[in-house]
């Protein structure tokens, strides 16, 4: 194999050639071909779902694929991305893919544009941008995602105790009281849940803008360009 891309695992799957035909079928203008390097890189650098999100939609404004032909760009996005090399050319890259033999010889100049795009990303910003987005997120966990519920629950007097007949209690219902359900979902699938009254989400809130701050006064320090704004 010439290029990077193949040189460790030069058999593609069945999924990948069958993205590639799909790929190779695909309506592939020069405003997609703008726009597409840019939100693919997004989508496959984002540390949280409302990036991953954000992303999709720049896509799917420009581009009104079916969900099994965005599943195709997204794949081969990052399966290209993920696997160039700063050597690598496209002309390496469509020689390989013609001795692979994914698809007919004759298809491949429908997907070189694709291909030539994302090499230029890789190069220009996507390679220096995943490897701070690795250093960032490596040794703890990350947030993915976000999601809250507001719940009211009854203060009862003269609670039941353990031990305590059931037969002959007689809760009471004096008042309701307001708690926050906080889930956080993290990098690898673990989650973390906590609850929270107005007070201490005002603490919570304090926090999080003090840490504001100081990630603000630490850039403006260092100076921004010495650091990788994610």
């Amino acid at each position: 194999m010439k290029s990077y891309v193949f040189r460790d695992d030069p058999a593609p799957s069945k999924g990948f050639s069958e993205d590639i035909e799909i790929l190779s079928k695909l309506d592939i203008t020069e405003q997609i071909l703008e726009v597409l390097p840019k939100a693919l890189s997004q989508y496959l650098l984002s540390i949280d779902s409302k990036g991953e999100s954000e992303a999709l939609g720049i896509l799917r404004k420009i581009w009104p694929l079916s969900p099994r032909e965005m599943g195709a760009v997204l794949h081969l996005g990052g399966f290209f991305l993920n696997r160039m090399e700063m050597e690598d050319s496209v002309d390496d890259i469509m020689a390989d893919l013609e001795t692979l033999a994914v698809i007919d010889s004759k298809a491949l100049p429908a997907i070189q544009p694709f291909v030539e795009v994302l090499l230029k990303e890789y190069k220009s910003k996507f390679n220096a941008e995943r490897l701070a987005v690795s250093t960032q997120s490596s040794g703890l966990k990350v947030i993915k995602g976000v999601t809250h519920i507001v719940d009211l629950r009854p203060v009862v007097s003269n609670r039941i105790e353990f031990g305590d007949d059931a037969t002959k209690y007689k809760p009471s219902v004096k008042t309701l009281v307001p708690v926050a359900i906080l889930r956080l979902r993290l990098s690898g699938d673990d989650e973390f849940v906590f609850q929270m009254n107005s007070k201490t989400l005002l603490i919570l809130q304090n926090s999080l803008k003090a840490i504001e701050k100081e990630l603000e006064e630490t850039v403006k320090f260092i100076g921004n360009e010495k650091i990788t704004l994610l």
